[in-house]
């Protein structure tokens, strides 16, 4: 047989065995209730639920303890608890928006819109904003990629 070919290969019929058992698969019954519902076990099972997956979402062990790492040589323009403030861009629709992106040592913490930049004149978009938090996503690669 050609591997580029676009023929099936003929597989046969199922073993009889294998018949049988699908069509038994499930009891008589199975799909229908068989007493109604009522609201107080509606609300029970609801309860319940709610419960179970709170205590799922809850973690008994601590998390685990981090090292604080001071600077071996603080960089000069630092000085802790003295935010730093950068002109940049961020994309819109294709051009770039002005912003300032205020940082707390080393780490961007928020971003504005630029008054000096011609073309936002001090504002920011929705955008603009939130681009912040993909700094600092999870999910977000922890690595290269290619």
């Amino acid at each position: 047989m050609n591997p580029d070919s676009t023929e099936t290969a003929d597989l046969g019929s199922p073993p009889p065995a294998l018949l049988g058992a699908g069509q038994d698969e499930f009891p008589e019954g199975a799909g229908e209730f068989t007493d109604e519902p009522s609201r107080r076990r509606f609300l029970t099972i609801m309860g319940a639920s709610v419960a179970l997956a709170t205590g799922a979402g809850c973690n008994l062990r601590p998390a685990s303890q981090r090292k604080i790492v001071p600077y071996t040589t603080q960089p000069d323009e630092i000085t802790p608890g003295v935010p730093l403030f950068f002109a940049s861009a961020a994309p819109l629709a294709g051009f770039g928006q002005g912003v300032l992106v205020r940082s707390s040592e080393g780490r961007p913490t928020k971003i504005e819109g630029n008054p000096d930049a011609p073309s936002s004149l001090g504002g920011a978009g929705l955008h603009a904003l939130a681009s912040v938090l993909d700094l600092y996503d999870p999910d977000r690669s922890r690595g290269v990629t290619h």
